[in-house]
């Protein structure tokens, strides 16, 4: 088995380290054999699967550029668009997908996936300021502006329970106990605000987590290696 077809097992398997290493070997040995961009293609994905997206996306759109073959070029660019969705940049992943050939099998995810991009404004997002302001202004409204109601509920009558608590001990000329209440009334107050702002951050990582995955489900794709050292793609749909 040559070294491609081990860097291809490699990826299938997930070490990805061991891909990337196996396929810059092959490079090396056979630069001007047929399957070397195939080779780079390999390189590519395993390079961004490793975690160093920005060096593995150089690989594939350099290999873009270079490779004759619209399939290999195709696939890079769909891994391309995939990463900078990963990482949010959406009108970047946007204009990535629209490189892709219209006779690409890949063609209609691209399409699909940039259907979606479309709406990338749309998510509905909350101001983690708004947020904190609301909070501030009454205990739980932040909670309830950024739909976490049973939050807004506890935070709310919390605060109350203990300011009401401070202000008896206060009239009734308790008022070590008063400063003691005050004290823990000023934290839960504090602690209301910075929860507010924090449900609101969490509430948008799940929203926009929630849209990413939508497009990265339209837009997977798989890739083996066959007996021969040819590639192969498996597309998975999302209806």
């Amino acid at each position: 088995m040559d070294k491609n077809r081990i860097a291809g097992a490699y990826l299938q398997g997930e070490e990805f380290e061991k891909a990337a290493n196996a396929a810059e070997d092959f490079q090396r040995e056979h630069p001007n054999h047929p399957l070397r961009f195939r080779s780079i293609l390999i390189q590519g994905k395993s390079i961004i699967k490793i975690g160093h997206t920005r060096e593995g996306r150089k690989v594939l759109l350099n290999l873009a550029k270079e490779t004759p073959d619209l399939r290999i070029r195709n696939e890079a660019l769909m891994v391309v668009g995939r990463s900078l969705v990963d990482e949010g940049r959406f009108k970047e992943a946007d204009e990535i997908f629209s490189r892709i050939d219209k006779e690409s099998s890949l063609y209609k995810k691209a399409a699909k996936a940039r259907r979606y991009l479309a709406g990338a404004e749309e998510i509905p997002l909350k101001s983690p300021e708004l947020a904190g302001l609301l909070g501030a202004i009454l205990p739980g409204a932040g909670h309830l502006y950024a739909e976490r109601r049973g939050s807004a509920v506890f935070a709310f009558m919390f605060t109350g329970a203990f300011a009401t608590a401070t202000m008896e001990a206060f009239s009734n000329e308790h008022n070590e106990l008063g400063c003691g209440l005050a004290a823990i009334t000023g934290l839960i107050y504090a602690g209301n605000i910075f929860s507010a702002v924090n449900v609101a951050h969490n509430h948008n990582l799940k929203q926009t987590k929630a849209f990413k995955e939508r497009i990265m489900d339209t837009t997977r794709v798989g890739m083996w290696v066959g007996g021969d050292g040819t590639f192969m793609l498996s597309l998975g749909w999302c209806f």
